[in-house]
């Protein structure tokens, strides 16, 4: 499917090549006996779309010691504080990738989450936009860039949250996919906050919002469709092995027919994002101007957006009929 599709295609190994690197670095840089963390890394990176425009989101996961503990890394001297990990992280970074992750604090190491945290409160009042964003992104699109036995074991930890023993062979995970829909509801009411309160600049978060963060919503309704009518053991099985993959490859992998005209409409848009006169003209939009006096490759691309959408669309129909319990579960 790659093979018809360049920019995808070109966007995938540049990410698979720079998280192979990384993940050498770090492996060589941190030992790993007795490690007590795991780095993610998500975003375009996480999801085998960036470019050399791209920054790094990444976090720390940490197995419930305390923040203030010095005892990072036991196995190395030299890194065992959150301060020399933080360096550690940055010269390795840097080596790669030239752009800064911003100001929303994903990415440092003051972007540190107990399991813990991520595993209690949910769906709670102490469950805030950075936490629920975090865990979300965790299991929807991360890859590890450092000790992936402990980031496959605190997915499966928070897997089987969502999927209770309670829940039955016949029934959707229905807490994992309201979680789905409230976070990309979320995004969407955050991407307003942004724009019209916080001063963010509008027109690449406006097309990435209708791209690349509704593919990540649908991978996820996506995985909880195909683990319907199965034993919960098979539900978090499967469940776990889908989000190993990243949402293009999980519509490879499930779609019936009409995935296409998905991977046509994204093509599209990994060709145009990568380029940076492209970014600084979409970035000439605004969000009170009449969409006549937007950028013509606004307009061009916020109308691709919707035959991407209808493409979505039509592969969930087509892969699952008016009988999966899918459709009903999206509306109610």
């Amino acid at each position: 499917m790659y093979e018809n599709f360049q920019s995808i295609k070109k966007a995938k190994e540049y990410s698979e090549d720079t998280i192979k690197k990384l993940s050498n670095d770090f492996k060589s840089r941190l030992k790993i006996d007795s490690v007590k963390f795991t780095i993610v890394t998500t975003g375009s990176f996480a999801r085998c779309e960036a470019s050399e425009a791209s920054d790094l989101d990444c976090f720390i996961i940490i197995d419930n010691f305390d923040k203030e503990d010095n005892n990072f890394n036991q196995n190395d001297e030299k890194i065992n504080t959150k301060e020399l990990l933080s360096k550690a992280m940055n010269e390795i970074v840097s080596r790669y990738i030239k752009k800064d992750a911003g100001s929303t604090g994903t990415f440092g190491i003051d972007a540190v989450v107990k399991i813990d945290d991520l595993l209690t409160n949910m769906g709670g009042q102490n469950d805030d936009n950075i936490q629920f964003s975090r865990r979300m992104l965790f299991l929807l699109e991360g890859k590890s860039l450092f000790n992936d036995a402990l980031f496959q074991t605190f997915r499966r930890n928070l897997i089987e949250k969502y999927i209770k023993e309670t829940v039955s062979d016949h029934q959707l995970s229905r807490f994992f996919l309201n979680d789905i829909i409230r976070f990309y509801r979320m995004m969407a009411t955050d991407f307003e906050y942004k724009v019209s309160e916080d001063g963010k600049s509008w027109g690449v978060r406006n097309i990435k919002l209708t791209f690349s963060r509704k593919l990540l919503y649908f991978g996820g309704v996506l995985t909880v469709a195909e683990t319907a009518q199965k034993t919960r053991e098979t539900k978090i099985k499967e469940t776990l092995l889908l989000l190993d993959m990243s949402p293009l490859e999980r519509i490879n992998h499930l779609a019936v027919s009409g995935s296409e005209k998905v991977f046509k409409s994204y093509d599209y848009f990994l060709e145009k994002l990568s380029d940076s006169d492209i970014r600084k003209e979409l970035d000439k939009a605004k969000v009170e101007q009449m969409p006549i006096d937007n950028p013509e490759i606004f307009r061009e691309m916020k109308n691709e957006s919707k035959h991407f959408s209808w493409a979505l669309s039509s592969v969930l129909k087509n892969t699952y009929d008016d009988t999966h319990p899918i459709h009903h579960a999206l509306i109610f």
